[in-house]
C-alpha cells in the first residue's frame, strides 16, 4: 500500500467535487491541489447539493492552480497521480511529466467506440445498446491511452442524451469508488485499446463539429430517424 499519495483533480463540474470530497477523506491521499476548467461551465448537475468544484475548493481552501503554475512550481515526478474529471483543456507532455504514475482521465463516453464529444447524443443517434464511460490513462494522444475500465449501463428507449450523460457521472463516479483502492494499492489494471479493436470494438472519434448538420429534422425521415433526433 502506498500513503501520502501526492494528486491533483482537473475539472469543474460536481463529479470532480465528488472525486474531491472522496481524496480528502482518504488518510492515504494528499489533494495539493486542484485545477479548473471551465469558469462558467454549464452545470447539468446529475449530483443534487454538491458544489462546482471552484466554490468547494474556496470553502475547503483547497490550493487551486493553473496549467502555467504546474509547470513552474513542479518538478517532475512531484505528483503521483493526476485526476481528470471531464477536464476541458488538453494535457500536454509538460503537464503530464509532473505525474510519477501517470494521469487517470474520466471520459463520457464507452471508448474506442466514442472517442472526442457529444458521446451521449452519438450513442442514440447509433442506436448503440450501451451507455457509459471509460476510466483511462492519459497518454500523448487524444482518449487513447490505455483502458483502467469502462462504466456501461444499458440504454433505455426512454433515455435521452440528458439522461445518458446523467447516468455517466453517476456510474463514472461509483467506478472510481471502487478502483481507489486499486490506486492506492499500485494495482491499477490496464488493457491497451487495442485489444478492444481486435475483438470487434469499432474506434471512432468525434469533434466538435460532429453533431453539426445532425440537429435538423425533415419531415421526409422516417419516423425512427425523426425519434432519434
Amino acid at each position: 500500500m502506498m500513503n501520502n499519495l501526492k494528486m491533483i483533480v482537473f475539472g469543474t463540474l460536481p463529479l470532480s467535487t465528488k472525486v474531491c470530497e472522496l481524496l480528502i477523506n482518504n488518510s492515504n491521499i494528499h489533494l495539493v491541489a486542484v485545477v479548473l476548467g471551465k469558469s462558467k461551465p454549464v452545470n447539468i448537475n446529475t449530483f443534487e447539493g454538491t458544489h462546482l468544484l471552484k466554490d468547494f475548493a474556496s470553502i475547503h481552501k483547497i490550493k487551486t492552480i493553473t496549467l502555467d503554475d504546474l509547470c513552474s512550481e513542479f518538478d517532475d515526478n512531484y505528483f503521483d497521480y493526476g485526476i481528470t474529471c471531464r477536464f476541458n483543456k488538453i494535457l500536454k507532455k509538460e503537464h503530464l511529466s509532473k505525474f510519477k504514475y501517470g494521469v487517470i482521465n474520466f471520459h463520457g463516453g464507452l471508448l474506442p467506440e466514442f472517442g472526442g464529444l457529444y458521446s451521449s447524443c452519438h450513442s442514440i443517434l447509433e442506436e448503440s445498446k450501451k451507455g457509459g464511460g471509460t476510466i483511462h490513462f492519459i497518454d500523448n494522444g487524444i482518449d487513447t491511452g490505455d483502458i483502467i475500465l469502462r462504466a456501461e449501463f444499458e440504454i433505455t428507449d426512454f433515455d435521452t442524451s440528458e439522461s445518458i450523460f446523467k447516468k455517466t457521472q453517476i456510474y463514472l463516479y461509483e467506478s472510481f469508488v471502487d478502483l481507489l483502492p486499486k490506486i492506492i494499492n499500485n494495482s491499477i489494471p490496464v488493457t491497451k485499446q487495442k485489444e478492444f479493436i481486435k475483438k470487434g470494438y469499432i474506434k471512432k472519434y468525434y469533434n466538435k463539429d460532429s453533431i453539426n448538420g445532425l440537429k435538423k429534422i425533415n419531415l421526409t425521415d422516417d419516423i425512427n430517424t425523426i425519434d432519434k433526433k
